[in-house]
């Protein structure tokens, strides 16, 4: 997880501790003279920051490694004679953005520090200000080129949900098992 950093300032459940520690997808958090371990996915926290941050209105769907909780890179591996990704041990968690105010820095959850983009006239501009709802925007690391610009992986949104079906009305009237029959 690139966001762990040792003795870096938390919030756990409205109370200010550091971190101490971690064992793979549990981070150790030092509240006062208490000791209590946290999962960074499901326990309620957030980083102390010194800046003023705005936290985005909607949380992003990121891809990550289930046995290190840290970000997906897309891996070739091989099992036997069949090569390929190694995509079957990634889960989607749903992560908690903040943009540190008038920067184009995001914290992705758990995962630390990233920039935000958008491409304009065939370039990756930095974006100062929290995306509109439907803004295409990318969430990576390194410099702002297609070819070392390293992008977040974001799960697509699902498909909208088919209306369920109403029963119609027959079109002419259904015969009976008894008009049907041929042996009386």
């Amino acid at each position: 997880m690139s966001g762990f950093i040792k003795n870096k300032e938390i919030y756990l459940s409205g109370k200010k501790g550091r971190v101490i520690g971690r064992s793979a997808n549990k981070w150790k958090v030092k509240i006062g003279s208490r000791v209590t371990w946290m999962d960074p996915l499901t326990d309620d926290w957030y980083y102390s920051f010194k800046k003023p941050v705005n936290r985005w209105s909607n949380t992003k769907a990121v891809i990550l490694n289930k046995n290190d909780l840290s970000a997906f890179q897309l891996k070739k591996e091989r099992i036997g004679n069949w090569k390929g990704a190694a995509t079957a041990r990634t889960i989607t968690v749903d992560l908690p953005v903040w943009q540190v105010a008038g920067t184009s820095t995001v914290y992705v959850g758990h995962l630390g520090k990233y920039v935000v983009v958008q491409l304009r006239n065939n370039a990756l501009v930095p974006l100062k200000r929290c995306p509109r709802k439907n803004q295409k925007i990318y969430i990576g690391k390194g410099r702002l080129t297609p070819k070392y610009f390293k992008c977040l992986k974001i799960a697509a949104k699902p498909p909208p949900r088919e209306r369920k079906r109403k029963r119609a009305k027959p079109l002419y009237p259904v015969p009976t098992r008894e008009e049907l029959s041929l042996f009386e």
